[in-house]
């Protein structure tokens, strides 16, 4: 105990106890469950009383002034001990001899000393929190359980998944869907008149790319490969990587307005590249590559 007060050991200490309240304040005034805010509470007495304890020993516990007269550093050292005395209820080593038990081995014999007062603190303070914890919890209801918590966590990320599943998010060239809906066409439609007809036309009639309006594709006609070839391009041809200017959504407008092109027959009309693709009525999609063409679909 007498080392546990040295001045270094006395500034270490309160340095960890300012680190831990500091931090926990900091969750503390963090938005969060209603429910827990009791359990919060009494966490933080306990850390309030703690730097009480280690601020009383700062203050008691310093190094003595040689200015003080004899009768006050007296004064501290008694009042500290008493707290010491208190909190830890230890015999003095004059008195040991009356706590020593009758056997020892090797030389080490073991003192009879009893359970520390603050170590009895803190298991009467743990049956109190339990009883508060057993009514707040699962007699009262006025808090939820972990089974709860992880429920309504779980529902809201749900809840999410789905918001950002409706605005695109998590399109990729493995889930995508052939959307139909008007409101999105007409966006593809806008999108290809603005960054495709360039190549392609303005009725996919094939330009400097390829006819995208008869059954002939380099790249695959499914949603999927339509959607990949948009979104990675085909740098060796001259086609950039629309992945990293369109979102996954804008992609997936611009694919399924794409896929309305099939068979309009519009005049002008580059000749076929590519291979034959047939839609298969399971929908699985078919890559069809062929080695040679200069220009792609």
């Amino acid at each position: 105990m007498k080392n546990f007060l040295t001045m270094k050991n006395i500034k270490i200490n309160t340095l960890i106890f300012m680190l831990i309240f500091f931090t926990s304040v900091d969750g503390f005034s963090a938005e969060g469950d209603d429910s827990m805010q009791g359990v919060k509470i009494f966490n933080y007495l306990v850390l309030l009383v703690l730097g009480i304890l280690l601020i009383s020993a700062l203050v008691y516990g310093v190094h003595r002034d040689p200015n003080n007269d004899a009768d006050t550093v007296v004064a501290k050292d008694s009042f500290l001990k008493k707290i010491m005395a208190v909190l830890t209820r230890s015999t003095p080593i004059s008195k040991e001899q009356d706590i020593m038990l009758n056997h020892e081995y090797d030389g080490i014999k073991e003192l009879n000393n009893s359970v520390p007062p603050w170590l009895n603190y803190i298991f009467i303070g743990t049956l109190v929190f339990s009883i508060f914890y057993l009514m707040h919890f699962h007699v009262l209801g006025t808090g939820m359980s972990q089974f709860d918590e992880y429920s309504q966590e779980m529902n809201a990320a749900s809840m999410e998944m789905e918001l950002l599943m409706k605005s695109g998010a998590f399109i990729t060239e493995e889930n995508v869907t052939v959307l139909d809906d008007e409101e999105s066409l007409t966006s593809g439609k806008e999108r290809f008149a603005k960054d495709c007809s360039p190549c392609h036309g303005v009725n996919g009639e094939g330009t400097i790319g390829p006819n995208l309006t008869d059954d002939y594709w380099i790249h695959g006609g499914t949603i999927n490969d339509i959607f990949r070839t948009i979104k990675v391009g085909v740098p060796e041809k001259g086609m950039v990587a629309w992945g990293t200017q369109l979102n996954p959504k804008q992609m997936q407008e611009l694919a399924s307005y794409i896929m309305t092109l099939r068979g309009t027959n519009p005049p002008n009309g580059k000749a076929p590249e590519g291979e034959l693709f047939v839609p298969e009525a399971s929908g699985e999609k078919k890559d069809s590559k062929s080695a040679g063409d200069t220009t792609t679909n």
